[in-house]
């Protein structure tokens, strides 16, 4: 395992939930351990809150909302957004 594996394990992500997703998680907020991408959080956040995979959520990363390939690390501010509507 090289520093930059060894580096990501040691580092966790803090996520907020808002909405339905904090109420399916139990919780407004959650430790992740560290990945790279906005894509493998979603999936560690799955595996660990299977509840969350049948609601359709979007990922912002420092109050924007982020793609599938967006880099995360913990000096990020991450949420977890329900589906919303405007009018």
């Amino acid at each position: 395992m090289d520093t930059q594996d060894q580096n990501l394990k040691s580092q966790e992500i803090k996520v907020m939930a808002f909405g339905i997703l904090a109420e399916k998680m139990n919780a407004s907020e959650c430790s992740i351990p560290s990945v790279r991408t906005v894509s493998e959080l979603q999936k560690k956040i799955e595996e660990l809150y299977p509840e969350v995979s049948r609601i359709p959520y979007s990922i912002a990363v420092d109050r924007k909302l982020a793609h599938a390939d967006t880099p995360v690390s913990a000096q990020n501010e991450i949420a977890l957004l329900p589906p919303f509507s405007g009018g």
